[in-house]
């Protein structure tokens, strides 16, 4: 009778972690088909427009592309975002499609990575699908740009390497070594992270001397894929130092990228005001114990660099995990202040989940790390509600006065009644939309333009704001006779 009251326990216990985890992972999936979610809404124009020209003309020539767009620095950053695609222009020239299936690639890598990272720190499943849920990772995810990629290959870089400092497993090695060559030819601001840890792989080599013949195939296939690249394109970055003191403490924010700060407050005021006025509110609300935290946690790092501390006073973390991170750190803050890389929350998707590990040890220095895990799971609930409530307006709005501008599907519209009414002139009069690069590829990938029918009006398209007094970003289209 009692082996089967414990035998029936067992079973039970079993069904119930089965049904947890199942009921986890429907919940990271959910948040990742957030990314789904009204892609016309995606913003266009700049730098995205420049990356889908350089996709259509690869494959055109029939060749795969041989760099990416050049930096405000004046470096020329690898190719992999414009192989991406390159690969989803194939299918379909729809780009609404494309930006949906960006959406749900990036985000559902960045959820793996961050379970990577996650597992080797010992944390719940949910964190992932609190930081997918972050409003800013889920408008990065959507946009067509190389910079988000930095998101999920960052996250994967740190976990792979802490999984490796640990295990000394071969698989982790070469995880590692081809994330570490990757990641600096999509975006230099991933260096702060890629050099601490490239120096810790070179002095544990015997780690991984073992499996130098892995380690060489993993190089020799990075050459063979962006050799062209580092022959004809890598370089020629430039450094603009600044000499004010913001700059330099610009660091102090990177860990807004993980709560809905950072997408609130890069939002037009009066855009907010009009659609969500308590939304700023809850976003500062909702930031301040996380910003609190990673500063607590990098006091907590730089402390015990001076006096050892017990792994269980840092997260867990060794040593040799702590002077990489604070080397990170450290790096990060030069970079910034000797590029004037700041005033934007993208300069951090090569390093937040330094500052996502200096919140999570600041929680966990601050409180239990019982009541830690339970604040991320509320920073989850406040990242869902943000996002939706930020999607709802955005989508009601048709785009921001702002850099954002009118949505892709906006400017779709606009492209498709410029072509169908035969306009040979576009003037755009919206102030924010100053350029029709973005125009310009979306007619491209329309098609050949319909030939004019024989004494047809020539005409010029007038692009203008909807209403001029609202802070909406929709705009439509009217023609002149020329």
């Amino acid at each position: 009778m009692g082996d089967h009251a414990t035998a029936t326990k067992g079973t039970c216990r079993h069904m119930l972690s089965w049904c947890t985890a199942r009921w986890k992972w429907g919940v990271v999936a959910c948040v990742c088909a957030l990314a789904a979610l009204w892609p016309g809404d995606a913003a266009w124009g700049g730098d995205q427009a420049l990356l889908v020209s350089r996709a259509l003309d690869a494959n055109e020539a029939g060749t795969l592309a041989d760099s990416g767009l050049q930096g405000t620095r004046g470096a020329t950053y690898g190719p992999l975002a414009v192989w991406m695609y390159q690969a989803m222009l194939l299918a379909t020239h729809d780009l609404v499609v494309v930006v949906a299936a960006h959406g749900l690639l990036l985000a559902a890598c960045t959820a793996a990575a961050v379970w990577v990272l996650a597992r080797a720190l010992g944390l719940d499943l949910l964190v992932a699908a609190a930081v997918v849920a972050s409003p800013q990772v889920q408008g990065y995810v959507r946009l067509l740009w190389d910079n988000p990629l930095c998101i999920p290959l960052s996250a994967l870089l740190l976990g792979a390497w802490l999984q490796f400092a640990r295990t000394g497993s071969a698989a982790w090695f070469r995880t590692t070594l081809a994330t570490l060559l990757v990641l600096p030819t999509v975006h230099l601001m991933t260096l702060p992270l890629c050099l601490p840890i490239a120096v810790d792989v070179a002095l544990h080599h015997g780690q991984w001397r073992r499996t130098w013949r892995s380690a060489f195939l993993v190089v020799a296939a990075w050459l063979g894929a962006f050799l062209p690249y580092l022959l004809h394109h890598a370089g020629g970055a430039r450094s603009e130092p600044s000499y004010r003191a913001a700059t330099w403490l610009f660091p102090a924010l990177g860990a807004g990228l993980i709560t809905p700060w950072s997408s609130v407050s890069g939002a037009p005021p009066e855009w907010i005001a009009a659609h969500l006025p308590a939304l700023a509110t809850l976003a500062d609300v909702a930031a301040a114990p996380v910003l609190v935290a990673s500063w607590a946690g990098a006091a907590v790092l730089a402390f015990a660099c001076v006096r050892p501390l017990a792994p269980e006073a840092v997260a867990g973390l060794s040593v040799r995990e702590r002077h990489v991170v604070l080397a990170a750190l450290v790096l990060e803050i030069l970079a910034t202040g000797l590029t004037s890389a700041a005033g934007q929350t993208h300069y951090f998707n090569g390093t937040w989940p330094v500052f996502a590990l200096l919140a999570w040890i600041g929680a966990c220095s601050l409180v239990k790390e019982r009541i830690a895990g339970r604040l991320a799971g509320a920073l989850l609930v406040v990242n869902l509600a943000t996002t939706v409530a930020l999607a709802w307006s955005l989508h009601g709005s048709g785009g921001r006065r702002d850099g954002y501008g009118p949505t892709l599907a906006n400017q779709i519209e606009i492209v498709r009644a410029i072509r169908g009414a035969g306009a040979t002139e576009v003037d755009a009069k919206a102030p924010y939309f100053s350029h029709n690069r973005g125009l310009s590829v979306l007619d491209r990938l329309e098609g050949p333009a319909p030939a004019p029918a024989p004494g047809a009006r020539r005409l010029r398209a007038v692009v203008t704001l909807v209403d001029p007094s609202s802070p909406d970003g929709r705009v439509r289209v009217t023609f002149e006779q020329l």
